[in-house]
């Protein structure tokens, strides 16, 4: 989102996404987040896990 907002662009055209539908769904996507951390929230980054009793332990479960 950084290089879309220095180029004054939107994200879908930065990775230069042809199809319509896909394009307004990124930027639409990209534009809630936004608006979420504009809001005070911090984004929450996926791991990876190997196994589901990993997954599990990762949760608290």
């Amino acid at each position: 989102m950084n290089l879309a907002r220095a180029r004054k662009t939107s994200a879908s055209q930065v990775l230069r996404i042809e199809d319509d539908y896909v394009s307004f769904c990124l930027d639409e996507a990209c534009e809630y987040i936004k608006g979420r951390m504009y809001d005070g929230e911090s984004p929450v980054y996926e791991t990876e896990v190997t196994s589901m009793s990993e997954f599990y332990a990762k949760l608290g479960v």
